[in-house]
């Protein structure tokens, strides 16, 4: 076997890995974080190999903020008497930008082709109906009521945010001539946009049509413009004609069936908690208050870190967000699946904690393309 195709069986390996890590059976077990550490073998074999290519200037931004935001963090644990090294954010960047960095280096070193991209998004389809499989079975199978305020599966944001990654990038990325093939990869995303709408997996549904309004502003290519409008105003015709169809979106799943009057309800409490998260952080502004946890990435980072701390997660994300504007071309379907991912994941970081960093293997697909969209790749230049 030669090196370049263990680095993709082992990368590969490591993907499946950190999905299938998401399954009932693998969290219950407390067998998740095995399946994690899969990405060991990969970074041994790469680093062992190119050892240089970890210690490109590009990196270095992403380096040093890591130095300086541990240095911050375990400088107020000394300091302070609270907690600011296991507030979770530290780790979560730290395995972020490993995954970049890694995927990076990936990409670097082998050569990539259609049959290589396709392989890899048939491998994230097939987890994906793993995983889907695993959370109907679990939870829905018995039945379920869109009617009812009750959410049957507690992790329906992180799971649904996955699914909805995974369908971004099949949609984008997955090529093939074959009609069969194509129908497949179409049922996989229907099905996967099937869970999250029964999951009520509201964060990222919002997330998923703030993502279809900026590929619509974006993308240059015409074609799917104009498809993807077309679709939008068949089902803005069919909800408003439909009063049944459109009492299942907008009052059963968006609304949760809250009164429209009461936004903290329809807001899971989400207002209640930032509103008592503002109040702890009175007379902490400038170094935060540690370990803290609001359902509002900027705010949760701002109340655990303060002033100072959060600045510098605040520049991280900014940076990242200049690279993916400017640095990926649109014109490159991996530059635009990457720019949709950042959106996704943006905008589910206004309902949630620890987005665009984790939790878990919550973001780790959009660190991964991002990796892929600025390494050396010749692949990506000449693909459009």
């Amino acid at each position: 076997m030669n090196k370049e195709l263990l680095y993709k069986i082992l990368f590969i390996l490591a993907v499946d890995a950190s999905l299938l890590s998401q399954t009932t059976n693998i969290l219950l077990s407390g067998a998740d974080n095995y399946f994690k550490i899969v990405w060991l073998l990969p970074f041994a074999a790469l680093f062992l190999s190119y050892p240089q290519r970890f210690l490109r200037k590009s990196f270095l931004p992403f380096y040093l903020f890591v130095i300086f935001f541990a240095a911050y963090c375990f400088i107020m644990d000394g300091v302070s008497l609270a907690n600011y090294v296991n507030a979770h954010d530290l780790i979560n960047i730290v395995i972020s930008v490993a995954i970049m960095v890694l995927s990076y280096v990936f990409f670097s070193s082998v050569d990539v082709d259609d049959r290589f991209i396709n392989i890899l998004c048939v491998n994230l389809m097939i987890c994906g109906v793993i995983m889907g499989i695993d959370v109907y079975n679990n939870y829905f199978s018995a039945g379920y009521d869109l009617e009812k305020s009750l959410y049957l599966y507690k992790q329906k944001n992180s799971m649904g945010h996955i699914l909805v990654s995974l369908c971004i990038i099949v949609l984008m990325l997955f090529r093939t001539r074959y009609k069969l093939k194509k129908v497949l990869s179409y049922l996989f995303i229907i099905f996967m946009l099937y869970l999250v709408i029964i999951m009520k997996a509201r964060a990222t549904i919002f997330g998923l049509i703030f993502v279809i309004l900026f590929f619509v502003l974006r993308s240059r290519n015409r074609r799917a413009q104009i498809s993807v409008v077309v679709v939008l105003l068949l089902s803005m015709v069919l909800l408003l004609s439909n009063p049944k169809y459109f009492d299942i979106l907008v009052n059963n799943i968006m609304l949760n069936n809250h009164d429209f009057g009461n936004v903290d309800k329809l807001s899971s409490g989400r207002l209640h908690l930032m509103a008592e998260a503002i109040d702890n952080f009175k007379g902490h502004e400038l170094f935060g208050v540690g370990m803290y946890y609001v359902d509002n990435f900027p705010l949760n980072v701002l109340v655990q870190y303060g002033i100072v701390g959060a600045t510098l997660v605040y520049i991280l994300v900014l940076f990242v967000s200049i690279r993916i504007a400017f640095r990926l071309k649109l014109e490159s379907r991996y530059g635009m699946a990457a720019e949709l991912l950042f959106v996704l994941t943006v905008m589910n970081a206004m309902f949630e904690a620890y987005p665009p960093f984790g939790p878990g293997v919550k973001c780790f697909l959009m660190w991964l393309l991002f990796g892929f969209c600025l390494s050396d790749n010749k692949y990506i230049r000449k693909t459009a």
